[in-house]
């Protein structure tokens, strides 16, 4: 079941973004910020919704009012309850420049929510331009605003290509497939090294 948006207050007609991730650094919400902020020139109406808990939440507080960002954006805190505004959103954000595989953009697209992400870690292998999502590069708030924008205002096409997604999670990044790749890798090791000392 999808989130219920009045808990914050949320309008149903008015497309959100959601946000995942801790409040640190490499997760860079400062540019997610940054690229709402020129977003509002050209999507009428939006609302932007951060989950998690960190050491930047008085620096992010501070940016939000600085760019009077407080009519449309929340920082929600840690929740429990993330699959559940993946499914709520219309679109999921990932502004981070540092990542290991990206979990919340594989979980994001396995909810079939259309991702825009910026380039880090493993993320590149799941959202693949145009295809399963909407990439760009990390640090850069106006190529994130214009990747947003796109996906709101091309929703069919997000949409589609977030079915796509979800099918390419389901395909490469299942916990089934994940473990017999991890087991060839072992067999593999394992007759190498066999052949080594045969």
């Amino acid at each position: 079941e999808p989130a219920d948006r009045s808990e914050f207050g949320i309008p149903e007609n008015v497309p959100l973004l959601f946000n995942a991730g801790a409040l640190v650094g490499h997760k860079d919400q400062a540019t997610l910020l940054n690229a709402v902020a020129g977003l509002r020139d050209r999507v009428p109406a939006f609302y932007l919704l951060i989950a998690g808990e960190g050491t930047l939440r008085a620096s992010l507080e501070n940016q939000i009012a600085s760019l009077e960002l407080e009519d449309c954006v929340t920082l929600a805190g840690h929740r429990e309850d993330v699959p559940q505004w993946m499914r709520a959103a219309d679109c999921y954000v990932s502004s981070s420049w540092s990542e290991g595989l990206g979990t919340s953009v594989l979980e994001a697209l396995a909810c079939k929510t259309p991702v825009v992400a910026a380039e880090a870690g493993g993320i590149p292998e799941m959202v693949r331009p145009g295809e399963s999502g909407y990439l760009v590069p990390n640090k850069n708030p106006e190529a994130l605003a214009d990747a947003i924008a796109a996906c709101l205002e091309s929703p069919d096409e997000a949409l589609s290509m977030a079915v796509a997604g979800q099918q390419r999670v389901l395909e490469v990044f299942s916990t089934e497939r994940m473990v017999e790749d991890t087991l060839a890798q072992y067999h593999a090791l394992v007759a190498e090294r066999l052949g080594l000392t045969a």
